[in-house]
C-alpha cells in the first residue's frame, strides 16, 4: 500500500536528519489506517510493537485527530512517551501528503 511503501523511507530519513537512530526512538506514533500497515512498517523498521499504539479498534479512524487522539490514549494507559523521549510521528493526509517529525518530548504525564 502507499503508507507501507512510503512510511518507512520516511521515517527513517527523519530520524537521520535528527542525528538519530532507529533505535534511538523511544515511541512511534502513525496515522491511524490499519494496524496491519502500523505492524508491516514497524517490522520493517525493525522496531517492536511496544513502542507504538493504536486506537482503530476503540475508536476507528478519527481523520486529521487520529495521531493525537492516539498520544493522548497512550499518555492515559501509561504507556505514552515520557520526558526525555525521542517521539516520531509520521502522518498521511488528503491526496498523497506525507510528513514526518521528530520530537524530543518534554511534557510532564
Amino acid at each position: 500500500t502507499f503508507n507501507s511503501d512510503n512510511w518507512p523511507p520516511l521515517v527513517r530519513s527523519v530520524v537521520a536528519k535528527a542525528g538519530l537512530t532507529l533505535d534511538e526512538i523511544d515511541f512511534y506514533l502513525f496515522t491511524q489506517l490499519n494496524l496491519r500497515t502500523i505492524e508491516f512498517v514497524m517490522d520493517n523498521l525493525g522496531q517492536p510493537m511496544s513502542k507504538t499504539h493504536w486506537i482503530m479498534d476503540k475508536w476507528g479512524y478519527l481523520g486529521s485527530a487520529c495521531i493525537p487522539a492516539a498520544l493522548d490514549d497512550a499518555l492515559e494507559r501509561g504507556k505514552g512517551p515520557k520526558p526525555g523521549d525521542n517521539v516520531v510521528f509520521c502522518a498521511t493526509g488528503g491526496g498523497m501528503a506525507m510528513a514526518a517529525t521528530v520530537w524530543k518530548w518534554t511534557a510532564i504525564p
